[in-house]
C-alpha cells in the first residue's frame, strides 16, 4: 500500500513538471492552446519577447503581476488584421521581458476584462524568469621549481661539491584578455504628460506617465484629433480606481510647448482623476468609427498612472 501511494505522488510531480515550457524568446500562443507554466532563462542585460492572443476590442486584456516590481516588463497591445485589411475582435499582446534584475522573479500573466473585478479571470499563465549574473576571474601565475640532480664524485677522486641550485621561476604564456560584453543601454524613460498642455501625434510617444494625488487629484491634457473626419480617442482603464473623461469636440484655448500664451485649438480633451492609491495604466487608442464599426487604431498610447 505504501509503495502504491509513493508511485502516485511521483506521477503527480512528474505531470506537474511536464507542463513547464522552457522559452527561447519570440514564441506565440493562441487562446485555444495556452500553457499552464512557462520558464525563461537569460543573462543579465538580455531581453526576450513573448506573444499571447487576446480580445482587445471586447475588453479582455492581458495584465502582469510581478513578485519583484524592479523587473522591467513592457507590454504592447495591438489588433490583428484579416486578408481584406479590416480589424477582427482578436488581438495580440507582446511582452518584452528585460533581464535587469538578477535572480528569480515570478510573473503572472492574467487575462481579464478591464475594470471588472467581479468576473473571474479568463486565463492565468505563471512565468518563471531566471536572470543569471556574470563574473570573470583573472588567471593566477604558476610557479614551477624543477628538481636539479646533485653530481656524485667517483672514488677515489676528490669529492666535488656543486653549488646550491636556485629555484627557477617559469612564467606561463600570456593569456588573451577576457572582456565582458557591454550591457545594452537602459530603455528610455517614458515622457511625463504636463497639465493643460497640447500634444500633436508626432510629439506623443507610445509610452508616457502621469502622477496624481488620491482623493480627487486630476490632470487635463489635450491631444491632436480630427473629429470631423470621424477620428476619435478612446480609453481602456480600471474604472474602480480611476475616472477618465474624454471630449473629442473640444474647441478652446490650450498651451503649446514653447509658447507662454494659450492659443485656440480644435482637439480632444482628456481628464484623468485618481480615486484611491493605484498604479496601473490607461490605454488610449486613436481610431475612426465608420457605420458603427471601429477601424484598426492608427495610434496606441500606454499612459502609466501613479496615484499616491
Amino acid at each position: 500500500m505504501k509503495k502504491l501511494i509513493v508511485m502516485m505522488l511521483m506521477c503527480s510531480v512528474l505531470s506537474l513538471f511536464s507542463q513547464i515550457i522552457a522559452l527561447q524568446g519570440g514564441e506565440s500562443f493562441a487562446l485555444a492552446a495556452l500553457p499552464v507554466q512557462l520558464q525563461i532563462s537569460m543573462k543579465q542585460g538580455e531581453n526576450k519577447t513573448l506573444t499571447l492572443e487576446e480580445s482587445l476590442l471586447s475588453g479582455y486584456l492581458w495584465t502582469a503581476r510581478l513578485s519583484n516590481p524592479a523587473l522591467q516588463v513592457i507590454m504592447t497591445h495591438q489588433l490583428q488584421e484579416t486578408t481584406g485589411g479590416a480589424p477582427t475582435m482578436v488581438g495580440a499582446m507582446t511582452a518584452q521581458i528585460i533581464g535587469n534584475v538578477p535572480g528569480e522573479t515570478i510573473v503572472d500573466f492574467v487575462l481579464c476584462r478591464a475594470g471588472d473585478k467581479e468576473s473571474a479571470p479568463q486565463a492565468t499563465i505563471r512565468c518563471q524568469v531566471l536572470v543569471a549574473g556574470t563574473a570573470i576571474v583573472a588567471p593566477q601565475p604558476i610557479l614551477v621549481t624543477p628538481i636539479v640532480p646533485q653530481p656524485v664524485a667517483p672514488a677515489p677522486q676528490p669529492v666535488v661539491v656543486a653549488p646550491e641550485a636556485q629555484p627557477v621561476v617559469v612564467t606561463p604564456p600570456a593569456q588573451p584578455a577576457v572582456v565582458a560584453a557591454p550591457l545594452p543601454p537602459p530603455p528610455p524613460r517614458p515622457m511625463e504628460l504636463e497639465h493643460e498642455y497640447f500634444y500633436s501625434l508626432e510629439q506623443l510617444p507610445n509610452d508616457c506617465f502621469v502622477k496624481l494625488r488620491r482623493d480627487g487629484g486630476e490632470i487635463e491634457f489635450y491631444l491632436e484629433s480630427k473629429a470631423r473626419d470621424g477620428y476619435e480617442w478612446h480609453a481602456l482603464y480600471d474604472d474602480d480606481k480611476l475616472y477618465v473623461q474624454i471630449d473629442n469636440d473640444y474647441n478652446d484655448k490650450v498651451y503649446l510647448h514653447g509658447h507662454k500664451n494659450k492659443r485656440s485649438m480644435r482637439c480632444t480633451e482628456i481628464e484623468i482623476t485618481g480615486r484611491d492609491r493605484y498604479q496601473g495604466r490607461v490605454i488610449l487608442e486613436y481610431r475612426r468609427v465608420r457605420r458603427g464599426k471601429a477601424e484598426r487604431p492608427i495610434k496606441v498610447v500606454n499612459v502609466m498612472v501613479n496615484v499616491r
